[in-house]
């Protein structure tokens, strides 16, 4: 009856999944226009980089639907197991709530999606706290790892530091006639600009030097104190991505401006050096300015999350250590 009951929670979880990603492909436009209404996009920005927005968030969710797909398969396999008595099976189901769990309350809080979505997820998390509570059998023990895990959460609460995170995001576009000012000096062509995926390659060369040991000297030099990474973000294209954190709010953003600043003037040089013609300079754009600096997501929540999945997982080890003993012991009182 309770293995019964943990696989009809398993499906009516897999029901929702499904349901959703069918919503979810009838309704795409409007999540997009949603995803992007609710994107840090600069005000100046141009329908070309509006587009190639768009176009990375269609990406993602097209990954987010396959990966339900995956999960539904991933779930029936797992029922089987269960009905087959696989123990291993059922510690991989009691990790799969907890990350679940997880996972949906930080994309409720992150509002990445529409309201109907979240309204979805919700019912969800109720559904995997459910199955949590029905795959927890043996209620003191997992009572005492609870508390346990409860006091190593609270120590890595009251032990880590804050951090503030701020964004920055530019995109490298080829000159407009409308921003070379003067006639160009002899021949146009950019040496940097020669193939069709050029800019993207600019880049990535500039993330390189960003992320070098001097580019951080010469940024702190500056003001820029916090630590930053340089990437290309989760949007594919010829973009920068510089995330700064710091345990101070004070020098997040000022460190982005100045790792964005030094990425323009890195670019100028390299055009220089090759004697590009002013004209054909590559211009930079900004996609998100310097964000407000804000707490950085899973800072300490991610420490008191990782002691308690730790603690809980030591008592499971330990339960299912300790029950061949058990059943012994009942065995021969009962001889």
């Amino acid at each position: 009856m309770a293995l019964r009951r943990v696989i009809v929670l398993m499906f009516v979880n897999l029901g929702l999944s499904v349901v959703t990603t069918v919503i979810t492909l009838l309704l795409r436009t409007n999540v997009l226009d949603y995803q992007l209404a609710h994107t840090h996009i600069a005000a100046d920005a141009t329908p070309a980089q509006i587009a190639i927005i768009r176009q990375a968030l269609q990406t993602g969710l097209w990954t987010k639907l396959v990966a339900t797909v995956l999960v539904a398969g991933l779930y029936i396999w797992r029922a089987y197991a269960l009905r087959r008595g696989s123990r291993g099976a059922y510690l991989r189901l009691y990790y799969i709530c907890i990350l679940g769990i997880v996972g949906i309350a930080y994309l409720i809080l992150a509002g990445q999606y529409p309201v109907w979505m979240r309204v979805e997820q919700g019912l969800q998390a109720v559904v995997l706290v459910g199955l949590l509570l029905a795959v927890s059998r043996k209620e003191v023990r997992y009572r005492f790892a609870f508390v346990l895990g409860l006091a190593l959460a609270a120590a890595a609460t009251l032990t880590s530091k804050h951090q503030y995170e701020s964004t920055g995001t530019v995109v490298l576009r080829e000159p407009s006639a409308a921003q070379v000012k003067g006639p160009p000096a002899g021949n146009p062509a950019n040496p940097m600009l020669a193939f069709s995926d050029s800019l993207t390659t600019d880049a990535q060369l500039l993330i390189q030097s960003l992320n070098s040991p001097a580019a951080a000297a010469e940024v702190g030099a500056q003001g820029g104190t916090a630590t930053y990474l340089a990437s290309s973000g989760s949007i594919s294209g010829p973009f920068i991505v510089v995330i700064a954190d710091s345990p101070t709010a004070g020098p997040t953003a000022t460190t982005v401006t100045l790792a964005l600043r030094y990425a323009s003037e890195q670019l100028r040089q390299r055009e220089q050096a090759v004697g590009a013609p002013l004209a054909s300079y590559i211009v930079l754009d900004d996609v998100v300015t310097p964000t407000t600096p804000a707490l950085k997501a899973g800072g300490k929540s991610r420490f008191a999350g990782v002691a308690l999945i730790l603690s809980l997982a030591l008592s499971l080890t330990v339960t299912y250590a300790a029950d061949p003993y058990l059943r012994r012991r009942r065995r021969a009182k009962s001889v």
